[in-house]
């Protein structure tokens, strides 16, 4: 089972300590974890704000390198920013100012 499997396991502690390790590799080696990103977006509206805060900023590092990975999840996480946990909209922001460098039609999209 790899990480990203593990991300959408049904217990939270096997869920939490996955998204943890992704964002831990995210920052070595995006491109590792770039294709995680379907299996993560539904985490950005767990009931969990560790889990929301590991996942934004996991999109966060994939926003600069990997920017396509990043845009389905546009909305959610402008959402975050405008809604969340005041943690996760500060890694929200942040997510959402890295994709605009590279992709600023998709944050206006989702901002506007």
């Amino acid at each position: 089972m790899d990480l990203a499997a593990l991300a959408e396991h049904e217990n939270r502690t096997v869920r939490h300590n996955a998204v943890e390790a992704l964002a831990a590799v995210a920052q070595e080696c995006p491109g590792a974890v770039a294709p995680a990103a379907d299996a993560l977006r539904p985490l950005l509206s767990a009931n969990d704000v560790a889990i929301q805060h590991n996942a934004t900023g996991v999109f966060g590092v994939l926003a600069a390198t990997h920017p396509d990975a990043v845009t389905p999840a546009a909305e959610t996480i402008a959402d975050l920013r405008s809604h969340g946990e005041r943690a996760v909209q500060q890694v929200a922001a942040g997510t959402l100012a890295r994709l605009a460098q590279e992709r600023s039609d998709v944050v206006e999209s989702v901002t506007d």
